[in-house]
């Protein structure tokens, strides 16, 4: 009777905990319904960007390797296998930054490149997501534009995940956020399919395939706990359009910084300011000097002043400039300290020193001390050899002076 109640009071409290179970479908995406627009009809970069912009949507950019994987996965399954097509990153001539082409803001993006002298655009290759490069901005090739629709999504705290259809395509990971930033850094996530927040844990689900009309089917129970914090993604985020139009579209791109017909050169007064000037000279023969100055990160408004230089004057400002701005290095602090030591006066530093000082000493003596009783019993040899030698000479010249007086 006793195990029955038992029985009977755990059947209630998990029918009191748990209402029922149902099915929600998920899948991946970005936080707003998305529409890639693919145009097939090749154009220059700049008429690339027009085209976007007169529809009222704005050029891709593709800066994430996750975002070119999933869209030229998309691009392929509508029929666009091979080529290259053009997205929103443009790198000025004589720069080494890129630039959005939809509002001039500095691109986080970064890239090696061989050509600093000319303008070149980005463009994607539709045979390798990983693979995008520079080329020149005058090439045609197709582009794609992008627009989106925002989603109104509500993190859920009274739902438990049961099941999974199609686990095998999730790939689980733990990051550490706490509740409020799981679902929102999820939701952010191109190909995150879920999140889950208990214990202080935030799991995450992403998906591997790279498709964009990937579906996960999630069997879902309601349950009292609080602790607790679910977020799935709805599927269908992200559509895409193909165009084929012949219309031509002028280049109306101004971000300021098309060197082609300007030119910006500073030099510098006597109050240490660098202003810009503008210099003409009429000679046989002139060069044109060309640098692009920076765009501001939220809009571009960079000042262009012509000047046209022949070489010998360039080149006299330049040394001028060179005499200007170099310095004695002889003059500089750090070649002055290389010069002197430090002073240490840590006891720690003393010790060591003293300690190392000592084993020198040491080594000194013990090299001596190996060597006098041979330096002694030499010089005592020599001592002894100098007083015989003088003796053996008194001997002789007694002798000879015997010999003499005999003789007489």
């Amino acid at each position: 009777m006793m195990k029955e109640g038992i029985i009977i009071l755990s059947v209630a409290f998990n029918c009191f905990i748990c209402y029922h179970s149902y099915n929600i479908t998920a899948g991946v995406g970005y936080k707003t319904n998305t529409t890639f627009h693919v145009y097939n009809n090749s154009m220059t970069w700049y008429e690339a960007l027009t085209g976007c912009h007169s529809k009222g949507v704005r050029f891709f950019r593709a800066l994430s390797e996750i975002s070119r994987k999933y869209l030229i996965y998309l691009i392929h399954k509508h029929g666009m296998q091979s080529g290259r097509i053009w997205v929103g990153i443009i790198k000025p001539s004589f720069q080494t930054t890129l630039y959005n082409g939809n509002d001039c803001g500095n691109s986080s993006k970064k890239i090696e490149f061989t050509d600093y002298n000319s303008t070149q655009c980005l463009y994607l290759d539709l045979s390798d997501p990983e693979s995008f490069d520079l080329a020149d901005c005058h090439m045609k090739y197709p582009f794609v534009c992008f627009s989106k629709t925002p989603i109104i999504e509500t993190i859920n705290t009274t739902m438990h995940i049961q099941e999974i259809d199609g686990v095998s395509n999730l790939i689980m990971n733990v990051r550490n956020l706490t509740k409020d930033e799981c679902g929102l850094v999820c939701s952010k996530t191109l190909n995150c399919v879920y999140s889950f927040f208990d214990e202080n844990n935030c799991t995450f689900g992403t998906d591997a395939t790279s498709d964009f009309d990937v579906e996960y089917r999630f069997i879902i129970s309601s349950t009292f706990t609080t602790d607790i914090a679910t977020y799935i993604k709805s599927p269908n985020r992200v559509h895409i359009n193909i165009i084929d139009e012949d219309t031509a579209y002028n280049n109306t791109f101004d971000c300021g910084f098309d060197s082609t017909n300007h030119t910006t050169f500073t030099t510098a007064k006597s109050t240490g300011e660098f202003q810009s000037t503008q210099q003409t000279l009429t000679t046989e023969q002139s060069t044109t000097l060309m640098e692009c100055e920076s765009c501001p990160e939220e809009e571009c408004n960079a000042t262009r002043v012509v000047s046209n230089m022949t070489i010998k004057d360039a080149l006299n400002l330049a040394e001028e400039l060179r005499k200007t701005l170099t310095i004695d290095k002889t003059s500089l602090s750090s070649y002055r300290r290389s010069l002197e030591c430090a002073d240490d006066s840590r006891p720690s530093s003393k010790a060591f020193g003293s300690f190392a000082l000592c084993i020198l000493v040491g080594l000194l003596v013990i090299f001596f001390a190996l060597d006098i009783t041979s330096l002694w019993q030499n010089c005592r040899l020599k001592h002894v050899a100098k007083r015989t030698g003088k003796g053996e000479i008194n001997l002789m010249t007694n002798k000879n002076a015997d010999l003499g007086k005999i003789q007489i």
